[in-house]
């Protein structure tokens, strides 16, 4: 018995693209993995029954499908390991978490466990290529995960691993016990761990005793979410991931009441926490991460009794800084003290709590201060000082943005500043904008699409959320008008049914 989800084609050179290696593998990659491995399905613990080969060619009955080539045949061991790769890695995102499952990595739905349910040549290919295996996620466990992990870890080889393992509250008994298994099993190849996350209860802080400073040299980063683990436990975990001389990204997701403790902040590239924190000690530390690529915080600063006057400090190496729900007192102490020479995307998931232009007043100068190329800048929020945030993002030091996405309420006043044909005098605002989301579009018909069309030399890409199609006829068809350019253009209406026009 055969299964294929859609009528399969000739994997033939024009689609390889022999010309350009890496191009050719993911396109062949892409082909392959769609037309014969479909969607994927829950995993089975139990084989599939198929037959000895898959074949290829197009709209041909099974009954002819006898006298045609075996896919295995056509191309080579090294192009088929890099397929395999590909629809392991690469194929089927998801976007539903939660539910219970074993997968190659969060996010996916794929493994090489499907791969060996083809053809016993799939079967014996899959399980010569350790890198499938390096990369293992398990989620809400149950018993019958226990055996294939056990695979899983011995197919891996010797390859430095990447573990995401995630049990939750409301687990039952036997899925706890199922996850101590799993630990077991895991926690016996710590030395060759690189990448590790963990989202546990107390019910398995016992788990990690066995675990000593210095027993996990190759870890390079951690993502923990310990759920009312005691502060021993916790303590011993963490000083065994900071013992590794590799670790360079740390993440510490459920807040705390102060910065963690003892980790070696001088090593590490990227940093992701929430937490309180004296405002001065969290500075003092934050100078001294000189590596520091990206820093993703949620952060509460708690004023000291007696304040002293700190000076403005260079992160020289940062690029990538994320910012959560803070007060706007806490953005502007924290703009107010960088100075970040490559910074290039700036997320401001929430913006500022309140109206008063003191925020932006304190980005505009953490950006002149830098003198940085901003690439990216993504902001949300609802409060918000229009006049402000145009001067902002109509200054100089956004002129070399690419990318922008915005969450906040856009209005004509907004849109007509950015409008090309508006600008009379020196050069347009944003002249290198490439690709645009506004998720919260409230301009009046027409507008939209004029400042579309002013940019059509340099936007490849546009997101809107619009209200209702009858309040943006105009808008509408001016973008169906644009369907012969070079653009692609995604709209969503609210109290619509989802509609997207991709032009190629």
């Amino acid at each position: 018995m055969t299964f294929l989800s859609q009528s399969p084609h000739f994997v033939a050179h024009d689609v390889l693209g022999l010309a350009s290696p890496t191009r050719g593998l993911r396109n062949a990659g892409r082909h392959f993995s769609q037309f014969f491995l479909g969607k994927d399905c829950e995993i089975s613990t139990t084989p599939i029954d198929v037959s000895d080969s898959l074949r290829l060619n197009t709209l041909i009955p099974y009954s002819m499908m006898q006298d045609v080539p075996c896919i295995n045949n056509l191309l080579p061991v090294e192009i088929i390991g890099e397929i395999f790769r590909h629809y392991v890695f690469d194929v089927n995102p998801d976007p539903i978490t939660g539910y219970s499952r074993i997968t190659a990595h969060a996010g996916a739905r794929t493994s090489a466990i499907t791969l060996c349910h083809v053809c016993s040549y799939w079967r014996t290919l899959a399980f010569s290529i350790s890198s499938l295996w390096s990369s293992l996620c398990v989620i809400w466990p149950k018993m019958g995960y226990v055996h294939l992990v056990r695979l899983w870890l011995e197919k891996s080889k010797s390859r430095p691993l990447s573990l995401d393992l995630a049990q939750y509250h409301s687990s039952e008994e036997h899925d706890i016990v199922a996850m101590r298994q799993i630990l077991d099993l895991c926690i016996a190849t710590a030395p060759r761990w690189r990448e590790i996350s963990l989202s546990l209860t107390h019910a398995l802080q016992d788990m990690f005793c066995g675990l000593e400073e210095g027993s996990i040299g190759m870890l390079e980063s951690f993502d923990v979410r310990l759920f009312k683990w005691s502060q021993c436990r916790k303590s011993q975990l963490l000083n065994a991931f900071y013992s590794s001389p590799l670790l360079r990204r740390t993440e510490w997701r459920l807040f705390e009441r102060a910065l963690p403790g003892n980790p070696p902040w001088k090593q590490l590239s990227a940093v992701t926490l929430n937490c309180q924190s004296d405002s001065e000690e969290f500075f003092t530390i934050l100078s001294q991460c000189e590596r520091l690529e990206s820093l993703d915080v949620d952060v509460r600063f708690i004023m000291s009794q007696s304040p002293t006057a700190y000076s403005t400090f260079s992160l020289p190496n940062l690029f990538d800084l994320r910012l959560g729900m803070m007060s706007t007192k806490d953005f502007e102490s924290l703009f107010d003290h960088l100075i970040l020479p490559r910074l290039e995307v700036i997320e401001m998931r929430h913006g500022f709590e309140d109206s008063s232009p003191q925020g932006w007043i304190s980005l505009r100068n953490l950006l002149s201060r830098s003198f940085c190329q901003l690439s990216s800048f993504i902001y949300g929020g609802y409060n918000l000082d229009e006049a402000e945030f145009i001067r902002v993002l109509t200054s100089f030091n956004l002129s070399s943005l690419v990318d922008l996405s915005l969450s906040v309420p856009i209005t004509d006043n907004i849109i007509d500043a950015l409008t090309n044909e508006q600008i009379r005098h020196g050069s347009p605002p944003l002249p290198l904008l490439r690709h645009l989301v506004f998720s919260n579009c409230r301009t009046s018909d027409g507008v939209f699409s004029t400042f579309i069309g002013s940019r059509l030399l340099t936007v490849e890409s546009v997101e809107v959320h619009l209200r209702g199609v009858s309040a943006y006829s105009d808008d509408l068809n001016a973008m169906e008008n644009l369907q012969q350019e070079n653009l692609a253009i995604s709209i969503v209406l609210y109290g619509e049914i989802f509609r997207s026009t991709v032009v190629a």
